[in-house]
């Protein structure tokens, strides 16, 4: 990481706020940033001190260590509730949590990156449920969350993800051979719905369905998470089911554009849902998760 040759003043200035806002250090000193960015103290003295006074940086006087100030925290905060998706998104997840009674995700992809990241959350109301990892960049090759946008990518896309990744397997249920995992999106494709276990997080369940922008690309998608003890494999559709209705309803809203083939495919079961441990909870279906999903 370099930042030496670059005169544009907005971008080194950039380059060290995502350091600050990424770095496992929350405070660092001028020293360690300049060796961190191959660059002289005194350039980086200057690019600290600029933000220092537009509040984005805070400089302790006693330690001389810098850190993120709380105006940066609040334009961060202003910034991720203007993003459409997001707004538009967390009256239908409050929906989904309250129907499903677990954890409910707004996952986005970055076309760049080829990765996803979640962006809101509401919590399951069940005092056992999974704290997921908010802000921080997943892989799409493990779990429902990333699985439900690489199958829906465009052809040419999904092609320029396997030349460029590699399938690392992160637990033993991690699908990293490629031939099997084309099979498994193949699946997501004709459900519509991508359903793991413990592939990123051992013991959790993901259920996942995409969301459309208006050009018709796939731009993230709904999840929910459970523990596997609490999943019933007979109701897979059945939480599937809630799962696409509230992922067709934000794509709706954006004015996005779903495949035809998936159109229609958010009506909610016509039976009611029945008690399991003392909740209200989606009837299942006689259906079983495939083997490695």
């Amino acid at each position: 990481m370099s930042i030496q040759g670059n005169r544009n003043p907005v971008r080194r200035s950039l380059q060290v706020l995502r350091y600050l806002m990424t770095a496992p250090d929350q405070q660092i000193g001028v020293r360690a940033l300049a060796g961190t960015f191959k660059t002289a103290p005194s350039t980086m003295h200057r690019v600290l001190s600029a933000l220092v006074e537009e509040e984005l940086v805070h400089h302790d006087p006693e330690t001389g260590l810098y850190s993120l100030d709380l105006e940066m925290v609040r334009l961060a905060h202003l910034a991720v509730e203007r993003v459409p998706a997001q707004k538009i998104a967390m009256r239908h997840l409050r929906r989904l949590a309250d129907e499903t009674h677990e954890t409910a995700l707004l996952g986005l992809y970055d076309r760049t990156r080829q990765e996803v990241m979640f962006t809101a959350a509401v919590e399951s109301p069940q005092p056992l449920r999974y704290v997921n990892l908010m802000r921080t960049w997943l892989p799409l090759h493990a779990g429902a969350t990333g699985l439900a946008i690489l199958a829906f990518l465009p052809e040419a896309e999904r092609e320029a993800f396997f030349k460029k990744r590699k399938l690392n397997a992160i637990t033993d249920r991690t699908i990293a051979d490629r031939r099997k995992l084309t099979q498994v999106l193949d699946r997501i494709r004709r459900n519509g719905y991508a359903c793991t276990i413990g592939q990123r997080t051992p013991g959790a369940v993901g259920i996942a369905a995409p969301i459309f922008g208006p050009s018709g690309d796939v731009i993230g998608d709904i999840i929910i998470t459970l523990p596997e003890q609490r999943f019933e494999r007979g109701g897979e559709r059945a939480f599937a089911k809630f799962v696409m209705r509230c992922a067709n309803r934000v794509t709706h809203e954006l004015g996005g554009v779903p495949p035809a083939a998936m159109e229609g495919s958010d009506e909610p079961e016509t039976r009611g849902p029945r008690v399991l441990n003392g909740r209200s909870r989606p009837k299942p279906r006689a259906e079983t998760i495939s083997k490695g999903i």
